[in-house]
């Protein structure tokens, strides 16, 4: 359904550089790409969204607003869009979650293979490794994503931390100025929720979706309440389980949250990435699990749960990456060398041999793309870290400052 299902689509015009001139067409973008097809159907243009190296808006003299999406070296321009910011707004969520969410698969068996007992069973033990392989790169895309909540929960506190410091200055000048006492102040600490469980969304939203609104760029807090913020953290909506009434499932990424604001009631549409793995926490809490609406019960919510668990399975038997890598690599080297020898001989089939090399560029692929993974990790977690103990010491000396005033 997903695949079929678009995201948003728009009327657009695309800079020719090959005829130099613009091209007017539909601009459709999906969960996993983004395709550009013109109006007298002589070209479509699809771009998997994993292969986008960046995203910018532009402007000149000559053209519309624009945006600019970079493919390796090669430079696309799209302009012409009812609403720009609503188009780079949903590409840049769903491109940013296609980078955190990539999964690995192994390669499907060919038929006709394994005619020879030696060649069946090297296939058995390439097909076996390249399954530890994905099963430690599919690992290592969650480790990603629980590095990408730790940054924005750090990035959350440098916020708050903002806002604090900026009232302390403000009280600590009254207080100087009026040169008064000032009491103890009493310190209101609000629980999150009774277990302390809280989780941030990356978002787009809408109150509207007709097409001349704009999607905007935010963040989804649920705890014990239901916050929306914008892109600068102000408080946009709250909503308790009280005022709830439903959260309606539209797409595999979208919902939309029906809530009451005195004696009306209002919709705000979401679209998010990660909506299975909302969709999980929000059935861990019982204020919220019972109002979860599907539009198609069968096809929606089976399609939510089961890329859950099927992520889940994955970890259960992961090892470790880098002892994957390494036997990885020592096993495509060896086995390469031994399957040409023994094809050379005639004791391996053609059928096999080529299954066998098949399944070796795979390996040699899925190696390369974990271990770069790894390393790209490394430097985040370092960067967290540096990250962390900068806020924990800002958070002492606000610490102090404040001990000081009272």
């Amino acid at each position: 359904m997903s695949a079929e299902l678009p995201v948003f689509e728009d009327t657009a015009s695309y800079y020719d550089s090959s005829n130099k001139k613009w091209s007017p067409g539909i601009f459709t973008l999906r969960e996993n790409y983004f395709q550009f097809q013109n109006n007298d159907n002589q070209r479509t243009l699809r771009i998997p969204l994993s292969t986008i190296c960046g995203l910018e808006k532009r402007q000149s003299s000559f053209i519309y607003a624009a945006i600019v999406i970079t493919i390796g070296s090669e430079k696309h321009w799209f302009a012409s869009f009812s609403n720009r910011d609503t188009v780079y707004n949903l590409l840049e969520l769903f491109w940013r979650e296609s980078l955190l969410s990539k999964t690995y698969k192994t390669s499907p068996p060919r038929q006709n293979v394994g005619a020879t007992p030696l060649g069946k069973e090297l296939i058995g033990i390439l097909h076996e490794s390249e399954t530890n392989l994905v099963n430690a790169a599919n690992a290592l895309v969650h480790q990603g994503r629980q590095l990408q909540e730790s940054q924005m929960v750090v990035e959350d506190i440098n916020t708050d931390l903002n806002v604090a410091e900026k009232f302390l200055k403000s009280f600590n000048f009254i207080r100087y100025f009026m040169n008064v006492k000032v009491s103890e102040p009493k310190v209101e600490e609000k629980t999150v929720q009774e277990d302390g469980q809280q989780k941030h969304f990356k978002v787009t939203f809408t109150f509207s979706k007709a097409s001349n609104d704009s999607w905007e760029k935010g963040t989804l807090i649920i705890s014990d309440e239901i916050v929306l913020l914008d892109e600068r953290h102000n408080r946009i909506a709250v909503i308790n389980k009280d005022g709830l009434e439903k959260i309606q499932i539209t797409t595999p990424w979208e919902f939309c949250l029906v809530y009451s604001a005195g004696w009306d009631s209002k919709n705000c549409y979401i679209m998010c990435p990660q909506l299975s793995r909302l969709l999980k926490f929000l059935n861990c809490l019982s204020s919220f699990k019972y109002k979860i609406v599907y539009d198609e019960e069968d096809s929606l919510e089976d399609k939510l749960v089961c890329s859950s668990s099927t992520s889940k399975g994955n970890k259960l038997r992961t090892p470790s990456p880098i002892e994957v890598i390494k036997n990885s690599s020592n096993l495509i080297d060896s086995t390469a060398a031994q399957a040409q020898v023994l094809a050379d001989d005639g004791v391996i089939s053609d059928e096999d041999m080529e299954e066998i090399s098949s399944v070796l560029t795979n390996l040699q692929v899925l190696a390369s793309e974990v271990s770069r993974e790894q390393k790209n990790q490394m430097e985040q977690i370092n960067s967290l870290m540096t990250d962390v103990e900068k806020t924990e010491l800002r958070m002492k000396a606000d610490i102090k400052n404040i001990k000081k005033a009272t």
